[in-house]
């Protein structure tokens, strides 16, 4: 279990890097250390079970697309680099508000990659908010 809980820091450590350098922050989790306590009893499971965390991904980045109103190639792009992401690191599923900032910083990562500028991050992540409940904001510069 201790090491499952090591990788289990090192893939939110490598989660909150994505996240702060698409220039967000997750808000604190509302449940706490009763969402620590669920990883430790549950990660090696949870590493068993990509698959299913990869099509629940895949739901919400769509959902968030649709929100967002982004062109198709923004959205493929996206995708693209949720697969690379899934298939070569191993993403948690908790807290929800850092997958929350992963699915809005892949968005906005892909946005910038191919130049659509018409995308404002402080539209998108009120956009997210209210029609998603997404729980992230914008971090300070």
């Amino acid at each position: 279990m201790a090491h499952a809980r090591t990788r289990d820091d090192q893939v939110r450590t490598e989660q909150n890097a994505l996240i702060q350098k698409a220039g967000l922050r997750s808000l604190p989790c509302s449940t706490g250390s009763i969402a620590d306590i669920q990883i430790e009893n549950t990660g090696v499971e949870n590493m068993r079970t990509p698959k299913s965390l990869h099509a629940e991904l895949k739901r919400e980045l769509l959902k968030l697309n649709t929100v967002l109103k982004l062109p198709d190639n923004v959205l493929f792009l996206a995708n693209q680099f949720l697969e690379y992401l899934l298939n070569n690191h191993l993403v948690v599923r908790e807290p929800r508000s850092i997958l929350h900032a992963f699915n809005i910083a892949l968005c906005w990562r892909a946005a910038s990659f191919l130049k659509y500028t018409e995308l404002n991050r402080r539209e998108s992540l009120a956009l997210a908010s209210d029609g998603l409940n997404y729980e992230c904001n914008e971090a300070p510069s």
